[in-house]
């Protein structure tokens, strides 16, 4: 390969130092394929991979080829713009000049030229002209010194007399057009204007006769003695005698070059444009070719994995699945980065919870952080909004490159996401989001360019980090397509802080969240003791603790909380972190035990160890609960409440078991025990496939991903999937188009279901979704719960559980039996019921902001309201409603308002039905 950008991504990707080393690699992977039995149709892999890449590397080097060729063309093109300048700026000098020289025979001071621009510096020239010359039998004649000078200038002065015809004109016009003076004089200026062009100078002389304007000032075609055609461009005024209009003067200017110049500029522009497409589509293009057989690999060697292999295979299949994930995530990188230079990104608008995005971000990033014993944590100042609305997959996109890259560059300490609000113009808020670390820090010679692509701190052959130079470059994109801006603030070995800002706006409705809300009764007044090393973390616990109404006290060292325990402080709970310096979380926990039970004092452990630290027997003796960092508030709050609940409960003195909660998420991990299946996940968006993939490692299942429906297609005919997780909007084929190939081709009882995943506001909705042939659907950001319902749902006992459900439940014209039944499998602490009200909280009021803005004409917000109301109803059941909200969607902005009174009429009846509905389930 030549191209040495290409050399180094490919050799990154592939932990690989050399040319030789590549050399290698190929021959041992030739060598693994011998070891290892491959299918027939993926035998030719090993063997094509190095001509691939020379592929590749020739188009690639083809394609910067030219764009160095454009960015030439467009130097030179910045040159001629700056010769045109350089023009100008002559234009005005000799007008300066032309005025001193007028200025002494009309005897006014040049001090009243000195503030004049171009266009006034004319005016003026014209006026002086008409004060010097005298008129005599139609003619104007002039002084003989004056001719002399203005013949020496090479732009065209003239007037005219009322009829248009031309009375003077100055040796300019010879040079210009070829046409003398003599034959000029006493003849229409008009008449030497292309016919085409004569539109336009006529519209603008009219104007100045209706006095609409002062002057006017356009480009028009000239055709010359020789009938040739040049460019001008003409500044013209009124001339007026005892307000009588008795001509017009002004300047006529050859610009023939600099059109030709503007023309090739405009023409470099586009060819510019048009290679930067086709690099983008190329690059598009081939990453869809190398990712379709690299999921081949991945999904043939996750099969090969789930088989018996002696441990030397394991580990040659191992390495294969390893390295080919990493191509893959350099070939998606490459994949976004192209989608936002060819333009085809765009952002979404749902609203979505602050908080909730950043945990989820941190959520697929806790294993390395664990790996490094690096605590996650993050601020939300007080005035930032709770919801805001946005596309949250990029916004969490962002957060995840960043947050990655300070795990990556950072050794020990912490990473620090904050957020705070800048600006706020009514529903308008402007954020600002700052990633700090404790890592190595930037030299001040690499902070300029680590937003370029392709660009590393260490670019050399033999750096510590990998990746592919693009995940900053392609934060900035999303960041200015989200209306902001980001920057770095770097000392190098102190650590780096990235600040980037959105502007965003409030969302009205806002789920309830009790973890929200301040003084909760439950907690009111519990004191706690909150011993942590970190300060930052110590502080954010703090206000959590006390936005719940509880009395913290906070300490950095074990010993000082240890004194506070033996003094006989009184305290109800205990957090406490485990690696501290002096004594430890577990130490620290067993002296405590000698002065308080468990009991009198429940303690929780917040741990950034991996599980087979946290399996040790004393965790069993000290704590209630043992949380794994970075701890979600909502969980915190729950696991603070339930530790309470248990030690309150007569009879569960020394029986109360401790709690194991890691990464944030309690889910019922033997769910692929249960219930095993075969799952793909369909989606473009590396931030959402590991999402959706690291759910669903929670309910114990292993996964393949692919990124377009062609790749679905190609993954279904070579093996059997129980389901498919279908995103509605990917390139090359779109989900609802491969939905509907595939149920043309395969019978329903061969082929899996068909779970949509889309965004809420998306045209993807649910009714496009299951009349394009698929069976569930799922709204975007995918939460837990909702996939633990799909799951179960369309298990291996789905269709004896829905014949089960038309016994038991009554499907009715306003609900559907099958959602009511998956939302009552989960009802446990009466959460089926606490949606129910939680959704008679909600509807009312969208239902009075969809009459209010009706009211107000505001068709904007009306549109929202409803596109919220129905996507709560659909998840509820309340189908019904929900289709009268689809059809107030559809209408446009056109229907009269009688029309669209009686369907939000039609809305509020319907809610009323719902709602009794409901009241009997």
């Amino acid at each position: 390969m030549n191209n040495a950008n290409l050399i180094n991504q490919v050799k990154q990707s592939l932990g690989i130092k050399s040319e030789d080393d590549f050399e290698l690699f190929i021959k041992w992977f030739r060598e693994v394929s011998n070891v290892i039995k491959i299918p027939e149709k993926f035998s030719g892999i090993p063997a094509n991979l190095q001509n691939l890449f020379e592929t590749i590397d020739t188009h690639y080097t083809k394609v910067e080829k030219e764009n160095r060729n454009k960015n030439n063309s467009l130097k030179k093109s910045n040159e001629l713009l700056l010769n045109e300048s350089k023009r100008q700026k002559y234009l005005y000098l000799v007008l300066r000049e032309v005025l001193l020289y007028l200025s002494e025979i009309t005897g006014r001071s040049m001090e009243d030229f000195n503030h004049l621009n171009l266009e006034q510096l004319a005016d003026e020239v014209s006026y002086l002209v008409r004060e010097v010359y005298k008129p005599k039998d139609g003619f104007l004649i002039n002084e003989g010194n004056f001719d002399t000078f203005t013949d020496n200038i090479k732009e065209v002065i003239f007037q005219t007399d009322d009829k248009g015809k031309v009375i003077y004109i100055n040796k300019a016009w010879e040079d210009i057009t070829g046409f003398s003076l003599e034959e000029t004089i006493g003849v229409p200026l008009a008449s030497y204007i292309v016919p085409s062009d004569f539109y336009t100078y006529e519209e603008n002389y009219k104007q100045l006769l209706r006095k609409e304007k002062d002057y006017f000032r356009c480009q028009l075609r000239i055709q010359r003695k020789d009938e040739t055609i040049i460019w001008s461009e003409i500044f013209s005024r009124m001339l007026y005698d005892d307000n009588k209009i008795i001509g017009l003067y002004g300047i006529l200017s050859d610009i023939t070059e600099r059109k030709k110049e503007e023309e090739e500029l405009i023409k470099i522009k586009e060819a510019a444009e048009e290679a930067a497409m086709v690099k983008s589509e190329f690059l598009a293009v081939m990453s869809h070719e190398i990712r379709t057989p690299m999921n081949g690999v991945l999904g043939m060697t996750g099969l090969l994995l789930e088989t018996t292999l002696n441990p030397e295979q394991r580990e040659f299949v191992e390495t294969i699945r390893l390295s080919g994930e990493t191509l893959l995530t350099l070939i998606n990188d490459i994949l976004d980065f192209s989608k936002i230079e060819s333009g085809k990104m765009d952002l979404e608008e749902n609203p979505f919870e602050i908080k909730e995005c950043i945990e989820d971000a941190f959520g697929l990033l806790t294993s390395e952080a664990v790996k490094k014993r690096l605590d996650l944590l993050h601020l939300i100042q007080s005035d930032v909004p709770d919801f805001i609305i946005g596309d949250v997959t990029r916004l969490r996109q962002v957060l995840v490159n960043l947050v990655n890259n300070a795990i990556k560059f950072t050794e020990r300490g912490e990473i620090l996401v904050s957020v705070k609000k800048l600006s706020q113009d009514g529903e308008d808020v402007e954020l600002q989001y700052s990633v700090k670390d404790t890592g190595i820090g930037i030299p001040k010679n690499k902070i300029d360019s680590i937003f370029n692509s392709f660009t590393q701190v260490d670019s050399s052959t033999t750096r510590k980090y990998g990746g592919t130079g693009l995940g900053l470059a392609i934060c900035r994109r999303l960041v200015e397509l989200m209306g902001g801006q980001i920057w770095v603030e770097s000392k190098f070995n102190e650590g780096s802080t990235f600040h980037f800002t959105i502007k965003t706006k409030l969302s009205k409705i806002t789920p309830l969240k009790v973890f929200l809300q301040s003084s909760l009764p439950a907690l009111k007044g519990r004191r706690v003791l909150i011993v942590d090393d970190n300060e930052t973390n110590l502080h954010i616990l703090r206000l959590q603790c006390k936005n719940w109404g509880m009395i913290p006290r906070t300490t950095r060292r074990g010993s000082e909380a240890l004194k506070w325990i033996i003094n006989g402080d009184p305290f109800d709970l205990a957090i406490l972190d485990m690696l501290m310096p002096e004594l430890d979380g577990l130490e620290l926990a067993a002296e405590i035990r000698k002065f308080r039970n468990k009991t009198v004092l429940p303690m929780i452990m917040l741990s950034s160890a991996g599980l087979q630290e946290k399996d040790k027997p004393e965790y069993e003796i000290y704590f209630s609960a043992v949380v794994s960092k970075p701890v979600k508030q909502s969980l915190l709050y729950k696991i603070i409440l339930s530790t309470f609940e248990a030690s309150q409960e007569p009879g569960q003195q020394g029986k109360e078991k401790r709690k194991i909660y890691d990464n944030q998420i309690t889910v019922r991990k033997n769910l692929s025990e249960d219930m095993p299946l075969k799952i793909l996940i369909a989606e473009d968006n590396i931030i959402n496939q590991k999402l959706i993939v690291k759910i669903l490692m929670q309910f114990g299942y292993n996964v393949d991903v692919v990124g377009n429906g062609l790749e679905v297609i190609e993954a279904i005919r070579r093996l059997r999937y129980d389901i498919i997780f279908m995103d509605v909007q990917m390139p090359e084929l779109d989900g609802l188009e491969t939905t509907k190939y595939i149920a043309k081709n395969w019978k329903s009882d061969d082929r899996p279901a068909i779970v949509a995943m889309t965004a809420n506001v998306m045209q993807g909705d649910k009714e496009k979704c299951l009349n394009a042939g698929m069976d569930d659907y799922l709204g975007k950001p995918v939460m837990i719960e909702d996939v633990e319902r799909t799951l179960q749902k369309w298990g291996s006992l789905a269709k004896d559980k829905k014949q089960v459900l038309r016994h038991n439940i009554k499907t009715t014209l306003m609900l559907d039996a099958d959602i009511i039944y998956g939302l009552k499998e989960l009802d446990d602490s009466n959460s089926f019921r606490d949606l129910i009200n939680l959704y008679f909280e909600v509807a009312p009021e969208l239902i009075k902001e969809i009459r209010s803005s009706f009211m107000k004409s505001d068709m904007e917000n009306l549109k929202r309201s409803v596109g919220n109301l129905k996507r709560i109803s659909i998840n509820l059941g309340a189908n019904r409603l929900a289709e009268v909200c689809v059809n107030l969607e559809s209408l446009n902005g056109n229907s009269s308002a009688e029309k669209l009174s009686k369907i939000i009429e039609r809305i509020e009846n319907i809610y009323q039905l719902t709602s009794q509905e409901l009241e009997k389930l």
